[in-house]
């Protein structure tokens, strides 16, 4: 079952993807002044405030609480690994902080890159992401 789970879930999330942000306002790079998605790499570490987590806040000008992130590529697979999004504010920059979760009984190698796919409504970029240590 869990390896059913395993190969259905990726095959889920790019069905959701596909159905959901076409009925988004702005997405795929709707109105002047929006942007659609974004795609940006997340370092281990860089961004590591934690083991097994990585904490970035990316820049995108928007205070919009709505937000989907997915996971896209990584230079090693970790089964297992969440990702999850909020919106935060960092220095009076608005944003979004990522948060990728690693299994417990996982070691992620220092030199581990994971590429994350990011929508936030009303964003206006997608900028650097930078350690974030707040709530």
């Amino acid at each position: 079952m869990k390896r059913l789970l395993t190969a259905i879930a990726p095959v889920l999330a790019i069905a959701t993807v596909a159905l959901v942000f076409p009925l988004v306002s702005g997405a795929f790079g709707g109105p002047s002044g929006r942007i659609g998605l974004g795609r940006v790499g997340l370092h281990y570490s860089e961004l590591s405030p934690a083991p097994n987590t990585i904490r970035a806040f990316v820049p995108t000008d928007s205070t919009d609480i709505r937000c989907l992130a997915t996971l896209a590529e990584t230079t090693t697979v970790i089964p297992g690994t969440t990702v999850y999004c909020a919106d935060r504010d960092l220095n009076g920059v608005h944003g979004l902080l990522v948060s990728v979760f690693f299994p417990e009984d996982a070691t992620p190698p220092p030199d581990l890159v994971v590429v994350v796919t990011l929508y936030q409504e009303h964003a206006l970029q997608y900028g650097t992401p930078a350690l974030y240590t707040g709530t």
